[in-house]
């Protein structure tokens, strides 16, 4: 199996973020996109959309991701981009913490999370949750 090496992930993401009117003094918006998948591959999946974003809206959008999700979370929260996608749990840290607001959700989809709970807790099954706040 052949592995891409890391500078050419980088030129892709690079290549990827590079303003389609280079030279242009508009204001660029940058879209974070957490790192769950290789360089080579959020570029892939995401260019496409912000194309078609900056095309459809006439605003200049570039894709922008982190070295790992911690360094995404932590700049997401601090309002470190113009849009970004997020999990539940990063919305609700970020929404808290700089009241960060959704403008586009799922529709028609499940929403799938966790509940996690200590070791000791008393809760130890979700149906024990029925019915609480």
């Amino acid at each position: 199996m052949l592995r891409t090496p890391c500078w050419v992930c980088g030129i892709i993401l690079l290549l990827a973020s590079f303003p389609l009117w280079a030279g242009n003094s508009e204001k660029i918006y940058y879209f974070g996109i957490p790192p769950q998948q290789s360089a080579a591959e959020i570029a892939r999946r995401w260019t496409p959309v912000m194309l078609y974003l900056s095309q459809k809206s006439g605003f200049h959008i570039q894709l922008k991701t982190e070295k790992d999700i911690a360094t995404y979370s932590q700049i997401l929260g601090e309002g470190g981009y113009d849009f970004g996608f997020s999990s539940p749990l990063q919305y609700i840290i970020a929404h808290k913490k700089n009241g960060l607001e959704a403008i586009v959700k799922e529709q028609n989809g499940k929403t799938i999370g966790l509940i996690v709970v200590k070791k000791n807790s008393p809760i130890q099954s979700v149906e024990q949750l029925n019915h609480q706040t």
